[in-house]
């Protein structure tokens, strides 16, 4: 069965329309198509899916919820590959919450990385933590840096350390140093001891 329409064609229905169909179904349209629906939507879909967009692509949803539940036995690929600038900004009024559970999580970044954060930053690492800086390091505080180290604490330094502070104070109950060389040079020096050793 064949059916050719040549010119415009209108139909309206009032009331339910159900299409049974079984076997393949091919549609082709050449030219603009515009889709209006008012009401609720509900598509399953048994199979496959494959959707190819040549073109730009605009979205935009007025909801009270978004939310999307994958549940795949396999891989799941995201590539993006952008000619020019790529921006993502998500503004939530009380709480953004990610939770990633995985045995291995690898980023690369093969530019500069600018961070800017305007509060606090809490972070805990049950495990080990292990930085590696091939290049230089700077770091710099503003305010004021509190550490607390409950197990022991070893620097090994390959190169010279030079420090440079206005005012040093240094309290500790037990203090060990060891080396070939020590030299000390104070315009005034204030040396208190209940015993010394030397020797």
């Amino acid at each position: 069965l064949a059916i050719k329409t040549v010119g415009d064609e209108a139909r309206y229905n009032n009331g339910v329309i159900d299409v049974h169909h079984e076997g393949d179904m091919k549609h082709i349209q050449t030219g603009a198509h515009t889709s209006e629906i008012t009401g609720d939507v509900t598509e399953a879909v048994t199979g496959n899916v494959t959707r190819e967009t040549t073109g730009d692509v605009t979205e935009t949803i007025t909801g009270d919820k978004y939310e999307v539940n994958q549940t795949l036995s396999g891989d799941s690929n995201q590539i993006i590959m952008a000619g020019g600038k790529m921006s993502i900004q998500a503004t939530a009024g009380t709480e953004i919450s990610s939770i990633e559970i995985t045995p291995m999580k690898k980023a690369t970044i093969t530019g500069n990385e600018d961070w800017i954060k305007g509060a606090m930053k809490s972070e805990m690492v049950v495990g080990l933590v292990n930085e590696n800086f091939v290049g230089g390091k700077i770091s710099t505080a503003v305010a004021a840096v509190s550490e607390t180290h409950i197990g022991a604490k070893m620097s090994v330094y390959m190169g010279p350390k030079i420090v440079d502070k206005k005012i040093y104070i240094k309290k500790s109950a037990t203090t060990m140093e060891k080396g070939e060389t020590f030299l000390s040079d104070h315009k005034i020096a204030k040396l208190g001891y209940k015993l010394t050793l030397i020797g």
